[in-house]
Formats: C-alpha cells, structure tokens, sequence
C-alpha cells in the first residue's frame, strides 16, 4: 500500500508548496487534496507535477448537499471540474448529516438520491465517484451494512474506506472485509477512546467519547484490518489522517510514515 499526504491535515496552516515538501520529505507517493486551499486547480496540479508527486484524490467538502440547496449540483459540478484539472482519478464526497434533523435511516436515502444525480456527472468526465462512512453527530452511514445499502442502490458508486470512522460503530476489519470489492482508496486514523468526555473528544454512536490520536498512540489496533486490507490484495493509497497535539505535524506525520513501513 502506498501513503499519501491528506492535505485536510495542514489546512489552513500551511501553504501548499509546504504541504507538497512535508509529503515529499516523508516518503508519501501522493496526495489528496481536501479542497484546492483557495488554489487554482491547475496550480495545485502544476506544483504537485514540479515535485514529481500524484494526485490521488480530491475531496471537495461540499455544503450545498448537506443543506439541500437547488445549488448544490452546480457546486458538485465545479467541483468535478477541479478535479479533472487536478488530474486525480477519484473523488470524495463525504456524506455528513443533513442540516434538516431528519431520521439516520430518511438521512442515508436521501444520500442516495443525492449520490444517484452526481455519478452520471463523474462517470462522464472520467472520474470515480466515492464516499466514505463518517463519524460526526448524526453520521447517516457508519457500518459497513449502511454502506453497502448505498452502494448497490447506485451501481457504479465506489468507496472510500476510513478504518477510523468504521470503529466508532463496529470492528473495522470485519467492516472491511464485508465492503473490500467496493473500496477504490482508504483513510486511516487512531482514536483515544474514553467512557467519558475529555477535552476535544466527541461522543459517537456506540456511545463512548472519540479523540483523534497519532496514528498508532492511540486505542484502534490496525495490523488486523492492515492485514485485511493486504489479504484483499488492494495495492491503492492509504491517507494518513492523523495529527498530534503536541508534535508538529510534519514531525508527527514522518514518525507515522516511518511506522507504517514497518508493518
């Protein structure tokens, strides 16, 4: 599996030459980025070629969806032709709760109607459509049953597999091996987990408080969906979607990368 550099990861802090040497300096073979950073695409692609590094994905974190605009596939369409520009042969769209409270079941078919207007837009411009299961509060797809219910209402749509946000609700290997011939990239992530609230952390579905730890300092045991995911024989990109509260992030990212090497 080859490590790729999740831009969401120095947002707004960092510029994306910065971001570009920090995945260089760690070994990463990629990137993803989580919005093009106020960037024109074709100078995110132009940098990323300079440096001799791929573009994995794009990740477009899109509003118009989430808050049903009649906007929202003008927006997703922009978003499409970003990524083309950038180049990266699939796109994430994670699907947070709607703005409107409405039952997580309603939540996840409207996701597949929404899902069901996007894809013939990817597909026409060459691109793979993905989501992922989230985590946040009121997170319509989590386990890897609610995924597979959007996955073969519309055929053709792929996954994006993020071990961290599958454990807030089940085992992730088990979720793993369930969805693997759908899964087209993967994000991994760690979590302190506690019974009770800390600063930072986030209660989740299965009730206990979520805090995103340094990959492999925190309270997730990756080597058997590691080993899942190998098994499966996915050769794709891994982003690292981790950060430290006291390292800085391109020293935390570097031990990260230097760790997973060894596994």
């Amino acid at each position: 599996m080859k490590l790729c550099m999740m831009s969401l990861m120095m947002m707004d802090k960092f510029t994306p030459a910065e971001i570009i040497r920090t995945a260089r300096e760690c070994g990463m073979s990629a990137i993803d980025w989580v919005t093009t950073h106020h960037t024109p695409a074709a100078e995110l692609r132009k940098r990323c070629d300079d440096a001799g590094l791929p573009i994995a994905a794009h990740t477009p974190l899109l509003q118009g969806f989430i808050e049903e605009s009649p906007d929202a596939l003008d927006e997703f369409k922009r978003s499409v032709e970003d990524a083309v520009t950038l180049g990266a042969p699939v796109m994430m769209i994670p699907p947070f709760a709607h703005k409107r409270v409405m039952p997580v079941d309603e939540d996840r078919r409207l996701w597949i109607e929404q899902f069901r207007q996007m894809l013939p837009i990817a597909q026409q411009a060459g691109i793979t459509l993905t989501f992922e299961s989230t985590a946040l509060n009121r997170s319509p797809i989590i386990t890897a049953d609610e995924a597979l219910e959007v996955l073969h209402a519309v055929p053709g749509l792929k996954l994006t597999f993020d071990n961290g946000n599958v454990a807030t609700a089940e085992n992730d290997a088990d979720s793993f091996r369930k969805v693997q011939d759908f899964v087209v990239h993967v994000h991994f992530k760690d979590w302190i987990i506690t019974d009770e609230p800390v600063p930072g952390s986030d209660r989740k579905r299965d009730g206990r408080y979520y805090t995103l730890a340094l990959i492999g300092k925190g309270n997730i045991d990756f080597k058997p969906t590691w080993k899942a995911i190998r098994e499966s024989g996915y050769d794709g990109y891994v982003n690292l979607e981790t950060c430290d509260s006291v390292i800085p992030i391109q020293k935390a990212l570097k031990q990260v990368c230097d760790t997973l090497r060894d596994w």
